[in-house]
């Protein structure tokens, strides 16, 4: 019953310029072998990807959309009024047409959800929202870390130092005892 969220922020230049190993090596080949993975096994699973206006948002979309996941999720970059956006906050704002619009002229035979979009349109028509960071939805995630610690939800991390940590881990404490 459980659903599974991989981060892959796009193609290989696009996911390595944030998230690289310890090393510095590329991480691309192992999320890419772990999405196989999970669609081989027919496992519930989707993409969580950080938007990088850099990159061009249908370019990001059309290679994530290739790993055939269920679900994209469209997150921005942590900031808040003290820690600001990277980029000029239009930017997320024209990136983001650009997504809704690949979003609207997807085939229906291949269609993946993008949460964000189906929660604002949900909310617009009157509904609830699915995602607390759209309307105040309360947060039923729970975040498993490379090194397996567990994590509270992404989008208070910038809040302060420390605010998503726990002091939990898949090792010491499964899943299903929490």
């Amino acid at each position: 019953g459980y659903k599974i969220g991989l981060t892959l922020d796009g193609g290989r230049k696009a996911n390595d310029r944030h998230r690289r190993g310890r090393r510095g090596e590329s991480t691309y080949d192992v999320v890419v072998a772990a999405a196989d993975l999970l669609r081989n096994n027919d496992a519930d699973w989707g993409i969580l990807a950080v938007i990088d206006t850099r990159n061009n948002a249908r370019t990001v979309l059309n290679s994530l959309a290739s790993h055939k996941p269920k679900s994209i999720s469209l997150l921005l970059p942590h900031a808040n009024h003290s820690v600001q956006p990277a980029d000029d906050p239009a930017a997320y704002g024209h990136w983001l047409n650009e997504a809704f619009d690949w979003y609207l002229e997807q085939e229906k035979k291949d269609f993946i959800v993008i949460p964000e979009f189906e929660s604002l349109i949900k909310v617009l028509l009157g509904g609830r929202s699915n995602r607390e960071s759209v309307a105040n939805r309360d947060s039923q995630e729970l975040f498993i870390l490379p090194n397996g610690r567990y994590q509270r939800v992404d989008t208070i991390k910038s809040t302060e130092p420390g605010a998503v940590s726990t002091i939990r881990d898949i090792f010491r404490d499964p899943v299903d005892r929490l």
